[in-house]
């Protein structure tokens, strides 16, 4: 059933990014990827994850239905409030969502820009319009967050900051970010528990942690003029993670390949695009692309 579930949001993946983006190739390589990667399969491997897959599989029809409402408002604009309830009965970490659809409003679907200034330069109108269109699906972000956290704190597994302070927290959020990115490019030594570090943490690894990852945002950014893939595949990697990072500590890890089932797809979506773009200028690119995209698929395939 897992396999079913993940196969079928795999298939809704490629049909949202196809209608929102036009690239066919490219959106089936990201399908792709997201079926075969060994962290993908961990959100499905556990019997106790089902909701991850049924997230999925609910986010990606979200996906769908919004590129549907803005690509063609007939069909679409009768079915996109019905997502998010879904989703968010299915897996709370999905309350990101709403943000991701705003990210997608701004590239690929460019509902944000006007006079055509790139995707990141929104006018303030068009901004407005896009945020207040989302209020529903922010208030019920909102509620599906305030219960969630009741209910993991009536069963004991939110953290307190006695067991474990903040400061541990805050230092593990960047340095857990790149851990996910090695595990994204180097799927090796998976594990079902990474336990937290606590204060044995060192400060000095958490704030080059923090450093990179802010210099690396800002450089994606100052690229996104002209290649506004970059940050909006970034974006979708580094807040659809936010829930998850530890922030509000849950359990005792510090991570879990499960919890980039969704976030890894904002990499292969800059990555995809981004070997694309390097390989526009060079003779059989298409063969060139497809070798390689076949080469990682079948690399990732266990």
């Amino acid at each position: 059933m897992s396999v079913a579930w993940h196969a079928a949001a795999a298939v809704l993946l490629f049909a949202a990014l196809r209608l929102a983006t036009g690239g066919l190739w490219r959106s089936f390589v990201v399908a792709a990827l997201f079926v075969v990667h060994p962290a993908e399969r961990a959100g499905g491997g556990l019997a106790a994850e089902r909701s991850m897959v049924l997230g999925g599989f609910f986010f990606a029809l979200t996906l769908l239905l919004w590129a549907g409402y803005v690509r063609r408002p007939a069909w679409g604009a009768t079915s996109r409030r019905s997502g998010p309830r879904a989703r968010l009965t299915a897996k709370p970490v999905l309350v990101t969502v709403p943000f991701v659809l705003l990210l997608l409003d701004a590239w690929p679907l460019c509902r944000l820009s006007v006079n055509g200034l790139p995707p990141w330069v929104p006018g303030a109108g068009r901004l407005r319009r896009a945020v207040l269109e989302k209020i529903p699906f922010f208030a019920v972000a909102a509620v599906s967050c305030l219960v969630t956290l009741a209910v993991q704190r009536q069963g004991g597994a939110v953290q307190s900051l006695a067991t474990v302070p903040l400061r541990a927290r805050l230092g593990n959020a960047p340095v857990a970010y790149w851990l996910y990115l090695k595990k994204i490019f180097w799927p090796t030594d998976l594990a079902i528990l990474y336990p937290h570090p606590g204060t044995s943490l060192p400060a000095g690894r958490a704030v080059i942690a923090g450093l990179l990852l802010a210099a690396v945002t800002a450089a994606l950014f100052a690229a996104a003029r002209r290649k506004p893939w970059l940050a909006a595949g970034w974006l979708w990697f580094t807040g659809t993670l936010v829930p998850m990072i530890g922030l509000v500590q849950v359990a005792d890890q510090a991570l879990a390949d499960r919890y980039a089932y969704l976030p890894a797809i904002g990499v292969f979506l800059l990555l995809v695009w981004l070997a694309a773009d390097v390989a526009a200028e060079a003779r059989h690119r298409g063969l060139l692309l497809g070798a390689a995209a076949g080469a990682a698929i079948l690399a990732l395939v266990p």
